[in-house]
């Protein structure tokens, strides 16, 4: 009889939220990406939107924020990952293993760096591309979502 009573207690105590009030919570977070580490970015980055910064978080529920990440292409690594660290693709036909240095994919493709570091970073389940669609990455320092005032996020 104490467990059931507990149990209930306990299930009272607990804060359920609706998926609406999940996605009506949701903040806005700007990252400047300018000289600062890409791995150190990233983490903050996914940190955000995971959301296991907020009080209600829960792993099955996707209740994380938005984040714009300005200056990408001006981005830093460490030692000598610039020529060193490689990205491969496969095409699955055979002997079509693709591979592309850190380099040349962030000066064609700025965006795609910070969504390979932070998608690796978040959970790998069903709500890990429903989070990557939250993550917004600009090459220059303007973005269209001025009017959600963003919150400034430090990232060392």
């Amino acid at each position: 009889m104490t467990y059931t009573k507990d149990l209930q207690q306990w299930l009272q105590q607990t804060v359920w939220l609706s998926p609406e009030a999940i996605a009506k919570d949701r903040k806005w977070y700007i990252v400047d990406a300018a000289w600062k580490t890409l791995w150190r970015v990233a983490v903050e980055v996914a940190k955000k939107l995971h959301g296991k910064h907020k009080p209600y978080y829960c792993d099955m529920w996707d209740c994380g924020d938005n984040v714009i990440i300005i200056n990408a292409e001006k981005i830093t690594v460490t030692w000598n990952k610039m020529v060193d660290k490689i990205y491969y693709k496969h095409t699955w036909w055979k002997g079509h293993l693709r591979e592309t240095n850190f380099q040349s994919l962030l000066k064609k493709h700025p965006q795609r760096v910070f969504e390979f570091a932070v998608r690796w970073m978040l959970p790998k389940n069903k709500l890990r591309k429903q989070k990557l669609k939250r993550m917004r990455v600009f090459v220059w320092s303007k973005h269209p979502y001025a009017q959600f005032s963003p919150e400034v996020l430090d990232a060392k």
